[in-house]
């Protein structure tokens, strides 16, 4: 029970510290009322009148001293405090009224926002903040019910500090929720009702207080939440869509649709291009993506300026874009011979990131970033086929290019392919120049071998001359490499007669100890099967043939060099029967305990297969 409602009769409760802010009032109304006019006075009379116990209360001097306030000179925080007595031992409110001296009634909000200022003087101290004592009690007319708020306090107390007061209750915790109790407070019934009714029904303010300047909540009113109430329909429809996905979580039907769209339909898309730089979004949507492509497929000059304007200031978004990639293909074909636009394009791709320098990094251009993804690639495909007729822009590209290392990228024979497919060879020889002048790092490298067999395929004069060089002084040491072999079979696949002939001729000085290792077996494959000549077919053949035993039987029995003679006597067998029948008859004649590996075993299995008719000695 609150301590400032307790009865007369129990003792009164030790007296906590009073807050600064009713301590100040009740000095400064002691001072002001009666204890200034009065010599017979002092601090200690204002302290111990202050101080005053719950049977004694403070009482003020009347109007004819001079300081008269509320009904027989009671000052309104007591006519609280008499009126919680008079009540005794009943059930606290949810309101607190006191009687003035116009015959009204004073009301203060005890609910969970606020509380009496009887409760508030007499009370125990707390986080609850306190109401300023000096805010006038405000009069309440007759004939108005105040209703309550939801969360049980007056929101009629509330608005008045809303108007230019600060609300004292505003850092205020909430009270622990409690249980309503039954009104019985023993004033007029003209004033209260019960709180249930007040709560379920609506009551009109009077004349009165309708053309009053300070006008109280009505519950009915659709302003007083900051936001609207949601339409039924709609509340509704969102939580059938809840209750179905929670249904069925895993139903494709909800990843199926999309549940994005612009919403922009064609004219409005053409309207946009029309005013100045198209809107970004339009690009990243298949929809309006389409609608933009026929635009720039129209050729109009102020479709193409619009795109080219959004494009450029986030050209890396929307080149590694599925749908932005189709856009920025078709505003290169509607760029094509204009110079000056595809520059602008090729300046946004290759500029330095404005945090370069952020944590410590050298500045570096990102071209490449955009390849990470297929769409990417195939943008700047278009971007090279577009600056291919402009040696200046082919310049800015092949310089960005090598770099960025495009040599060492996944995806860099390929870039380098597009660059000799669409540029001249003047202005894309520098490629190779530079492949030329790092072959010993590239070679070991799967990235770097096959740019360089790239290269080596589409390089002319004096650059070939300086490739066939390096491949003829280091032939047995790149075909013996982890990736350099894959350079070595696209050379005898791609290469001059004259230098096919030249390297297997060194190759097979070597055949023994190739057709044993690993990926040398494969580069010995590679001079009967990708040559594509039946002169380096029989010279292998020969080479094969013209073995001492020794040698043969370490090629038969070896794990990976009797893959190489099964190849080979499957590739011989037609053309050559004869040098072919002689190589099986030589296996045929090898000792047993060579025979009987594995390995052997398989070769004579093929021979057998392909010679059924002849008998081996």
């Amino acid at each position: 029970m609150d301590r400032g409602k307790q009865s007369a009769a129990s003792p009164p409760p030790p007296r906590p510290a009073y807050p600064a802010d009713i301590e100040a009032y009740l000095d400064f109304s002691a001072l002001s009322l009666g204890a200034a006019s009065s010599s017979s006075s002092s601090r200690q009379v204002q302290l111990q009148e202050r101080y005053a116990t719950p049977t004694s209360p403070l009482m003020l001097p009347t109007s004819s001293q001079g300081g008269g306030v509320g009904q027989g000179g009671v000052h309104p925080l007591m006519q609280q405090f008499q009126m919680a007595h008079m009540r005794g031992t009943q059930q606290p409110s949810t309101y607190c009224v006191g009687e003035g001296s116009s015959g009204g009634g004073y009301f203060w909000p005890v609910g969970n926002g606020g509380f009496s200022p009887a409760a508030a003087a007499h009370g125990p101290s707390s986080d609850y903040a306190m109401p300023l004592a000096a805010d006038r009690v405000m009069p309440l007319a007759a004939d108005r019910v105040i209703p309550l708020a939801a969360d049980g306090s007056s929101s009629d107390y509330v608005s008045r500090f809303g108007n230019c007061y600060a609300n004292p209750f505003a850092t205020a915790a909430p009270r622990p929720p409690a249980a309503p109790r039954p009104c019985t407070l023993r004033a007029s019934a003209s004033q209260y009702q019960p709180i249930g009714a007040v709560r379920s029904a609506v009551v009109a303010p009077s004349p009165s207080m309708a053309s009053s300047s300070t006008r109280r909540y009505h519950p009915s009113a659709s302003n007083y939440h900051p936001r609207a109430a949601i339409p039924e329909q709609q509340y509704l429809e969102r939580r059938d869509l809840v209750n179905a996905l929670r249904a069925s979580p895993g139903d494709p039907s909800w990843r199926g649709g999309p549940r994005i769209n612009e919403g922009r339909t064609p004219d409005e898309i053409r309207s946009e291009m029309l005013r100045g730089p198209m809107p970004l979004a339009l690009v990243f949507f298949p929809e309006s993506a389409a609608h933009v492509i026929r635009l720039l497929d129209e050729g109009v000059d102020q479709y193409r300026l619009s795109a080219l304007a959004t494009i450029k200031s986030n050209v890396h978004r929307v080149m590694d874009d599925k749908e932005g990639c189709q856009v920025f293909n078709a505003l290169m074909r509607a760029c094509a011979e204009r110079e000056d636009e595809i520059l602008a394009i090729i300046d946004a791709a290759t500029a330095l990131p404005v945090d370069g320098n952020g944590n410590g990094k050298p500045r570096t251009t990102q071209l490449l970033r955009v390849t990470r993804q297929d769409y990417g690639e195939a943008s700047l495909r278009a971007l090279i086929f577009a600056a291919a007729p402009f040696p200046d822009l082919c310049k800015l590209l092949t310089d960005c290019l090598v770099c960025e290392s495009v040599m060492d990228h996944p995806k860099g024979d390929r870039l380098l392919r597009y660059c000799f497919m669409a540029m001249n060879y003047e202005d894309s020889k520098i490629l190779i120049k530079f492949a030329c002048y790092h072959a010993n790092k590239m070679l070991i490298s799967s990235p770097g071998s096959r740019c360089l067999a790239e290269c080596f395929v589409n390089a002319r004069d004096e650059e070939l001359e300086n490739l066939h060089h390096l491949i003829l002084e280091n032939a047995t040491m790149i075909a013996k490499g982890h990736y350099s072999n894959y350079f070595m079979q696209k050379v005898l696949e791609h290469g001059g007669e004259g230098l096919k002939r030249d390297l297997v001729a060194i190759l097979m000085a070597d055949v023994v100890s190739l057709s044993r290792q690993q990926y040398g077996s494969y580069v010995v494959e590679a001079c009967f099967l990708s040559t594509k000549s039946l002169g380096l077919l029989h010279l292998v053949l020969s080479t094969f043939v013209e073995l001492p035993d020794e040698q043969l039987a370490e090629v038969v029995q070896c794990g990976y060099g009797n893959y190489v003679i099964q190849k080979l006597v499957d590739a011989g067998k037609d053309p050559f029967p004869q040098e072919t029948i002689l190589l099986a008859r030589r296996i045929e004649r090898l000792p047993e305990k060579v025979l009987d590996r594995m390995s052997a075993k398989q070769v004579m299995k093929v021979v057998r297969r392909l010679f059924p008719r002849h008998r081996f000695f």
